[in-house]
């Protein structure tokens, strides 16, 4: 909840009764409000496992409610791909336990008072959210609405290129100076960033791979025969090869 006065973040199982930033009353909320402040900071307490099988359960739920429908093209698909499916639960968990650790209202050490939060993190929290949806609204572009359900994969690594593009920007302008107001610090440090070196290294790789990528890609389904020779080479045909032989051990799990 936040102080009417002075707006600074106060957890909601505070027994204060004064606000300790302006010391004003502190309005107490309705409670299914602060039932909600409740699951959001459990929620930021879980790891990639939990939000994995969370996402399996919502995904299995989908599909259950789109074979009702008269679909079952998603069930089908985790029929048919069980083990693929496995390890795209666990890559989403992996994102959603950072996506709700973004969306977490950061503490100071004593668990009482919550930070007032700067307006970079403010602009980090909305910038996610919106590259989440922005996500899955270019992957139902990208598939189309017929074929959704039945491109999970590609619903999946559309949705997390995107977000992970928006971060990877943000770790471009991320600096040294930055990581020195505690607020900054105790925010990232919750993503797992304790430096903001490392972070910006690995931006600079993540956004140089994907422009080289691109441009690789573009350049040569613009030039169909150059594209043929190159997927038709010993060393791309062997690593698809290999690939799909590993795989293959593991079709239905």
């Amino acid at each position: 909840m936040r102080c009417s006065k002075c707006k600074a973040y106060i957890a909601f199982d505070s027994k204060l009764k004064e606000c300790p930033a302006c010391g004003s009353p502190i309005d107490r909320k309705p409670y299914f409000e602060d039932m909600l402040n409740m699951l959001a900071e459990l929620a930021a307490d879980k790891n990639f496992i939990f939000w994995g099988i969370m996402n399996l359960i919502f995904w299995a739920a989908v599909g259950g409610v789109e074979f009702a429908l008269g679909g079952g093209q998603l069930l089908n698909y985790f029929e048919q791909n069980l083990f693929y499916s496995l390890i795209l639960f666990v890559f989403w968990g992996f994102i959603v336990e950072l996506i709700v650790k973004a969306n977490a209202q950061i503490r100071i050490a004593s668990k009482t008072v919550i930070l007032k939060e700067r307006r970079s993190l403010r602009m980090f929290r909305l910038g996610t959210n919106l590259s989440l949806l922005g996500g899955l609204a270019l992957s139902v572009i990208w598939v189309g609405i017929d074929n959704f359900f039945s491109h999970f994969p590609g619903i999946t690594l559309v949705t997390i290129s995107v977000i992970c593009t928006f971060w990877a920007i943000e770790g471009m302008y991320f600096r040294e100076e930055h990581f020195e107001d505690h607020r900054v610090r105790n925010f990232f440090i919750l993503l797992g960033v304790r430096h903001p070196h490392p972070y910006r290294v690995m931006s600079a790789w993540y956004l140089s791979g994907i422009t080289i990528a691109a441009i690789a890609y573009f350049g040569l389904i613009m030039f169909p025969s150059i594209f043929n020779s190159v997927y038709n080479t010993w060393f791309i045909q062997s690593s698809i090869k290999a690939i799909k032989g590993f795989l293959d051990y593991f079709p239905t799990i």
